[in-house]
């Protein structure tokens, strides 16, 4: 049979832009400071206009799927500080 070949580490090193190596403090802060606030505005909402009724359960589904995918980004802000 075939082997499939992997890129080794410097080619994939080497595929990627120069430009996404470059670390921008301001930049970053202004991500995390996005995914904060949208993750809040989200859950303020749900609270607010979301009734806690057995019919509201798919409203509270579908909250759950929104509000867990924008906090992806604080989980993987989160993720990285502890390397």
């Amino acid at each position: 049979g075939s082997r499939t070949q992997w890129p080794t580490r410097s080619e994939v090193l080497a595929a990627i832009p120069a430009e996404c190596f470059d670390r921008d403090l301001g930049k970053s802060l202004g991500y995390l400071a996005m995914s904060a606030a949208l993750t809040a505005v989200i859950a303020i909402a749900a609270y607010t206009y979301i009734p806690l009724t057995l019919w509201a359960l798919p409203l509270w589904a579908s909250y759950a799927v929104v509000c867990g995918t924008v906090a992806t980004g604080l989980w993987v802000v989160a993720h990285e500080c502890g390397h």
